[in-house]
């Protein structure tokens, strides 16, 4: 859906605020990619709220999925470079884990330090990533 869409959902006394972080996928064609749907925790009515910042429908959709995502940004740029470090963070603890399970069913000596090397590099990258990612949240909230 290549517009601007915030989404209320409502069960029983309780609503929620839903949006989809999308990007250009082709901008020919005006085809969007979802990056990442964003949501509020349930609430009731009286703590519903969506402040409306900007200028333009862009810059309040940008404010919008800052406040909905709880990253508090207003700039695409740091929503975006914020989703893509969770996206790598996640990918390389996943990496590292597997590197951890092949440690232990590996049987040569070297070749477990080896990998134990190359999962101590990826923890490494984590916590730079990790370092990165509450720098932005904190800088931008």
């Amino acid at each position: 859906m290549p517009r601007h869409v915030v989404f209320i959902l409502q069960h029983e006394d309780e609503y929620r605020l839903l949006l989809n972080y999308k990007e250009w996928q082709d901008q020919c064609a005006g085809t969007f990619r979802i990056v990442k749907s964003f949501a509020t925790d349930w609430m009731t009515f009286d703590y519903l709220r969506l402040p409306i910042e900007g200028q333009t429908m862009d810059k309040v959709y940008e404010s919008f999925a800052g406040y909905i995502s709880g990253y508090g940004a207003k700039s695409s740029d740091y929503t975006k470079r914020i989703v893509e470090l969770e996206a790598q963070i996640s990918l390389k603890t996943r990496m590292a884990e597997a590197l951890q399970k092949k440690v232990r069913l590996e049987r040569q000596f070297n070749r477990q330090m080896e990998m134990n090397a190359e999962a101590r590099a990826v923890k490494s990258e984590i916590r730079k990533m990790n370092e990165e990612l509450n720098e932005l949240k904190s800088n931008h909230s």
